[in-house]
């Protein structure tokens, strides 16, 4: 049996079977899984899989999508105005083009190459990435503000994922994450848990210490009407 990723204990039981998928939890802080990990490659294969679904979706709800993500991009100016902004998992380049209209410097990485050349098209101009974000080499450069939106219950080991996005970051630079918490799924008597393209889920709890360990500091989580976990945090 692997190691919790949050805490490092040896202390998984089985939470629940869903769609023949088996999922697990940590006794000692509450962080759920899926039981059997997925490699890297599995993964990206898998997330690349239904881009041109995703992408007719999205054009569908454009308008919102981009109402939204105008929004976000207005909200994190007004903390960290200006500067190197990295999107990461920039799906269909909504948040890369706000960013822009805001005035940052935006680069979007996304798992799926397919998504990413739909942002290329959609966004022509636009900075654009496709592979993993341990996999990026952005020439030494840093950023000052990261934008994660519904990304990290997707990865492989959210430990490595957390210290790429710090490393990615210039010291003090902002982070904007949100991902589902693990209560909505407890509420639906843990069905419809979304396996194999969600891979994990967390509490308050069980995230900041993630992040903690990965070099955040100065985590503030926002109230979400018991929705998911959208929170600040700022690189140490």
């Amino acid at each position: 049996m692997r190691e919790c990723e949050v805490c490092g204990a040896d202390a998984f039981e089985p939470l629940a079977v869903d769609a023949g998928y088996a999922w697990e939890h940590c006794r000692s802080c509450g962080f759920v899984r899926l039981r059997d990990l997925l490699t890297p490659a599995a993964a990206a294969a898998g997330e690349d899989s239904c881009w041109e679904q995703y992408t007719a979706d999205y054009e569908r709800k454009f308008t919102s999508k981009m109402r939204r993500s105008r929004r976000r991009a207005r909200r994190i100016w007004r903390r960290r105005p200006g500067g190197r902004f990295l999107d990461v998992g920039s799906n269909y380049g909504f948040m890369v083009e706000a960013a822009a209209e805001c005035g940052f410097d935006p680069i979007g990485i996304d798992i799926s190459a397919g998504l990413v050349r739909a942002a290329r098209a959609r966004f022509p101009g636009r900075d654009f990435r496709a592979g993993a974000l341990e996999d990026q080499d952005f020439g030494g450069a840093r950023f000052d503000c990261v934008y994660c939106s519904e990304v990290i219950e997707h990865t492989v080991d959210p430990r490595i994922f957390a210290r790429g996005m710090a490393a990615a970051m210039s010291p003090g630079a902002l982070l904007y994450l949100t991902t589902p918490h693990v209560r909505e799924y407890a509420r639906r008597g843990w069905r419809a848990m979304a396996a194999p393209d969600h891979k994990m889920y967390f509490t308050e709890d069980t995230i900041e210490r993630l992040l903690r360990a990965a070099g955040f500091t100065d985590i503030k989580q926002e109230f979400t009407f018991r929705r998911g976990i959208k929170l600040w945090a700022v690189r140490g």
